[in-house]
């Protein structure tokens, strides 16, 4: 059996020991990280972006229109030569108005580029903001009348003159032109085969 004194000494070392272990620990959580483990293992880490699931399309969504075709269109006599036809035609004036329908009707005056003594008008109607349109329609003066111009309107009724002074009135409604002076007959709502030649060029 051991000893009381080397019981005394063992329980001395072992106390020595313990707390030197016990130390060693407590310096150990003190001590700063190295810089490189710092930065990589305690850095915060990006959390992965969850995925935006598709919006789903509302049928009743209108995507907005483009500035010019958001503006409100001038409605009646328009003074300029301007208009989305061949080149053969020589447009004096236009008007324009927006028929109880919504839908819009343009009226162009002039001639031929290449006769100046066939006066005619092109009419055409417009849907949806002016971005469909129907098939224009000519309208033949009588031959030697000359360049027709709108001078004005009232509701959809309009008022030309031809070069040399002769006056007509064209019934938009019914697409239909007529003169208001005597030498001229009544005219037709069709297009002649001439100027309608020359739209499909």
């Amino acid at each position: 059996m051991l000893g009381a004194k080397t019981i005394v000494m063992l329980s001395i070392v072992a106390a020595l020991t313990l707390g030197g272990g016990v130390y060693a620990v407590a310096e150990n959580l003190h001590q700063p990280l190295p810089p490189q483990k710092s930065a990589t293992e305690f850095a915060p880490r990006p959390v992965p972006a969850k995925p935006i699931p598709p919006r789903a399309k509302d049928p009743s969504h209108k995507p907005p229109l483009p500035p010019s075709l958001a503006e409100k269109p001038p409605q009646g006599i328009v003074e300029n030569g301007q208009a989305p036809l061949p080149p053969r035609y020589a447009i004096q004036n236009q008007w324009q108005a927006r028929q109880d329908d919504g839908d819009w009707l343009q009226v162009w005056a002039g001639s031929l580029r290449d006769d100046p003594e066939q006066g005619l008008l092109v009419v055409q109607q417009v849907k949806h903001h002016f971005t469909q349109r129907e098939t224009p329609r000519v309208i033949d003066a009588p031959y030697g009348a000359g360049s027709l111009k709108i001078v004005s309107a009232k509701g959809m009724t309009l008022h030309l003159v031809d070069a040399s002074g002769g006056r007509f009135r064209f019934d938009a409604r019914i697409r239909e032109l007529r003169p208001e002076t005597s030498r001229w007959g009544t005219l037709g709502k069709g297009s002649s085969r001439r100027a309608a030649e020359a739209l499909r060029k």
